[in-house]
């Protein structure tokens, strides 16, 4: 689902910090959440009483043995669409991205992180150009080929893809497509959406590129990376 975030949001000097392994949060998208550790509890608490607004970040690999492990300092700060309380006392929660953040000063005197956070700008491609309108062609066709030689199905499954603008086209893809966290963290470090959406695009092409050898016999695609998975460049 996607809701085109504002222009640019406002955002308090500091906000809390939801670090997940495997999770990448990108502007205008919605994203659900289900909230159970006691902190984690506080946390949406403490955020519905004040202004509504979190960040998730991801977790640094190696996470596992660290006691207050790491995060990306590349984050997306979200509002509080909708909390149901369930009977045990956990959280339903939908979150709706506001805009990429850098997490600067991270503080940890509540059960849960904080961080002050400075607001990252999205550079957006005009919609009509010729050179947006081929990216769209180049991202759409690709995914529909990588659809069809999963599924077998034709249909993209993108209702409405190409009307939707170019930046929520490639934010909910990168949102919603099954690629490594590792891979997604990097392609929401990208500043300039038209360049996200060529490296997405890169990905798509990597990947039908490895099934297709993988076919034929052929091992997994050379132009991955050392763990076989695609690369953003």
């Amino acid at each position: 689902m996607w809701q085109d975030p504002p222009e640019k949001p406002e955002l308090p000097a500091s906000i809390p910090v939801f670090p997940l392994p495997n999770v990448v949060f990108f502007p205008g998208t919605v994203i659900p959440l289900h909230i159970f550790e006691p902190r984690y509890l506080r946390m949406i608490k403490d955020v519905l009483a004040g202004d509504g607004i979190l960040a998730l970040a991801l977790l640094r690999e190696g996470w596992e043995d660290q006691a207050t492990p790491p995060m990306h300092g590349i984050a997306c700060a979200g509002r509080l669409l909708e909390v149901a309380q369930l009977p045990e006392g956990r959280f339903n929660v939908r979150l709706a991205g506001l805009g990429r953040v850098r997490l600067e000063e991270i503080g940890g005197d509540m059960p849960y992180r904080s961080a002050q956070v400075q607001l990252l700008p999205e550079v957006l491609p005009d919609d009509q150009s010729a050179l947006t309108m081929a990216a769209r062609r180049d991202l759409l066709g690709a995914y529909g080929l990588l659809v069809s030689e999963v599924t077998g199905r034709q249909s993209l499954g993108l209702e409405g893809a190409q009307a939707a603008p170019f930046h929520a086209l490639v934010n909910t893809l990168c949102a919603h497509l099954d690629m490594p966290p590792r891979i997604k963290q990097e392609l929401l470090e990208v500043d300039d959406v038209m360049k996200r959406g060529l490296a997405v695009t890169d990905v798509l092409r990597q990947e039908l590129e490895r099934l297709s050898k993988r076919k034929k016999g052929g091992g997994s695609s050379g132009g991955g990376s050392s763990d076989g998975s695609p690369t953003v460049h």
